[in-house]
């Protein structure tokens, strides 16, 4: 990441704080449907969220996540999106496709919902954004006065969570902002904002993890995806190959095809495949996508290694497969040769 140029990231409050992962619970979206997949456990490091971390040889900062400030906005059982008022995603009309019904209760079923009531639902979601502010308050004054120090409460989501899962996120969110800007106490800023004023004053050796349940990499490695790692790391060696030849020095016709070779192996590598499989939500159309992309790769693979490249169906392929074109795409970014020159310059 040094290498890179990245100054900061962020992980979750486990893997600094330690101890277990707080995906026990339920929370919110797709990944209620992997409760089977273990939980993460390390030691605890005896460190928490409320300040930034270098990590221990390069310059590179790393903030947690605030744990219950997490918790509360992803928790589908004790959170603000598990709210009975709020509307319910998943039952929709089977002719308009709009959505009528309320949450109702967690273990109400679907045929079951209550209609969605829009005022009711607004008046609840004003009263979360008081009870969020107030939290984050709450916390920091808390930690001013045990330390001395201004605390930090970092939270990430996924965007898909506010307006998609959580039909009333967008405004909570809004609501949540406008509240903290009226609060002494609490400042909302940019992380490189917040780095530049507090500096780190420790430095953390992190354990392997993931933002996915359990913290580890189980939603994607697991016994229904195994399959698929043998052919990404197949098309990952095939596509080095090919890049080192292609920096070499080759005709603009096998140049292009090996651009679009290294869109095939971003699709073939993408990791909503192994994610669909896991949770089920769309199983038999991801393995489609990824088996669909690794033909696609194979096939202009060979096309590229014989020198006979049939433009028709490379003209085809970067129609169907077009991410990344013009000058976005570097194939020095896929030739370890190339890629590891630049950064030692």
């Amino acid at each position: 990441m040094y290498e890179a140029g990245i100054k900061y990231f962020f992980t979750e409050s486990f893997v600094i704080k330690g101890g277990q992962t707080a995906e026990v619970r339920r929370i919110v979206g797709p990944y209620g449907s992997v409760q089977y997949i273990p939980t993460a456990t390390t030691s605890d490091t005896g460190l928490d969220t409320h300040e930034a971390f270098w990590l221990k040889e390069y310059p590179v900062a790393v903030m947690g996540r605030h744990e219950e400030a997490g918790y509360k906005v992803w928790s589908a059982d004790h959170g603000y999106p598990g709210d009975g008022n709020y509307r319910e995603f998943h039952k929709k009309d089977d002719k308009s496709g709009l959505h009528y019904w309320k949450l109702t209760s967690k273990s109400t079923d679907l045929g079951a919902k209550e209609i969605y009531n829009p005022e009711a639902a607004e008046s609840r979601m004003r009263e979360n954004s008081d009870h969020y502010a107030g939290f984050i308050q709450q916390c920091l004054t808390e930690h001013l006065k045990a330390t001395g120090k201004p605390g930090l409460i970092m939270v990430s989501f996924d965007t898909e969570l506010f307006g998609h899962w959580w039909f009333e996120g967008v405004t909570w969110l809004k609501e949540v902002i406008r509240k903290l800007k009226t609060y002494t106490a609490v400042k909302l800023t940019k992380a490189s904002d917040y780095l530049s004023e507090f500096p780190p004053e420790k430095t953390i050796e992190l354990k392997q993890s993931s933002w996915g349940s359990g913290g580890h990499y189980q939603v994607w490695l697991n016994d229904e995806t195994e399959w698929m790692w043998p052919q990404i790391h197949d098309s990952e060696k095939k596509m080095a190959e090919v890049a080192d030849m292609a920096a070499v020095g080759h005709d603009k016709l096998i140049t292009r095809a090996a651009k679009q070779l290294a869109r095939e192996l971003l699709l073939v590598a993408s990791s909503d495949w192994p994610f669909l499989v896991t949770t089920g939500q769309a199983k038999d159309y991801a393995t489609d996508r990824f088996k669909e992309h690794k033909e696609r790769f194979d096939d202009l693979y060979k096309m590229i290694k014989s020198g006979n490249v049939d433009e028709k169906v490379l003209a085809q392929l970067e129609d169907t497969d077009s991410l990344f074109n013009g000058e976005d795409l570097d194939l020095k970014n896929f030739s370890p040769t190339t890629l590891s020159q630049s950064l030692t310059v």
